[in-house]
């Protein structure tokens, strides 16, 4: 013998409630699982940072009111000036990266940094606006204030071909080939160990601030 019952309108909307009042809090406790794991996160980054201790400027300030009092001095004296600079690097085994760097920029001079790919010239750069400490020789300029355009450009994550070519599957090997020059990419590939299907990481991390600098530049001319 079966048992029959009817289910009126008190007993569907107290269902629901009841669902209702066990679900919701339920629900917000998921929706708190990933934002508390991602608080604790930033809350360690935070910690990171505040522990660190404060950057220190060991550039040199030289004082140009000294040259005023003697006339035609103030041009003569270099307002950035680099004697024996050292760099070398905190995490590989102090290898290295710049050796002997001797450079005088006088005012209302252009002076241009050239070498080859990862030879250091934005390791120099961030050295004269004091953003690096040298491990040995003194940088002293006029100003602490210096302006820097830094080489940040944005890139996606995959090969050097597959920026190129938008992660497009069709290959045009003439157009292809012909970006790669109008880039300066092609003596670049030919030291990479695999060539145009190396990865360059998350921003490009595996290549140098110049070969993403030219490879961003034609992808945003294209």
């Amino acid at each position: 013998m079966s048992h029959k019952a009817t289910l009126d309108a008190e007993t569907a909307f107290t269902a629901l409630a009841v669902l209702a009042i066990v679900t919701y809090p339920a629900s917000n406790i998921i929706n708190m699982i990933p934002r508390m794991a991602n608080s604790l996160a930033s809350l360690e980054r935070i910690q990171e940072y505040l522990v660190k201790p404060a950057r220190a400027d060991h550039r040199l300030l030289a004082s140009p009111s000294s040259s005023l009092s003697q006339p035609g001095l103030e041009k003569e004296r270099p307002v950035i000036e680099v004697q024996n600079v050292t760099v070398q690097s905190p995490t590989d085994n102090n290898r290295v990266l710049l050796a002997g760097i001797n450079l005088s920029v006088h005012r209302a001079s252009i002076v241009m940094v050239s070498g080859a790919v990862g030879s250091g010239k934005t390791l120099l750069a961030k050295v004269v606006m004091g953003e690096i400490a040298p491990s040995e020789g003194l940088v002293r300029v006029q100003s602490g204030r210096i302006g820097l355009c830094d080489q940040a450009p944005w890139l996606p994550n995959g090969s050097i071909r597959d920026v190129i070519c938008a992660f497009s599957q069709r290959l045009d090997q003439g157009a292809y080939l012909n970006a790669v020059r109008l880039a300066c990419l092609d003596h670049d590939l030919e030291r990479l160990a695999r060539g145009d299907l190396t990865e360059i990481g998350s921003r490009g991390l595996a290549l140098s601030p110049g070969q993403r600098q030219r490879l961003v530049s034609y992808v945003a001319e294209s």
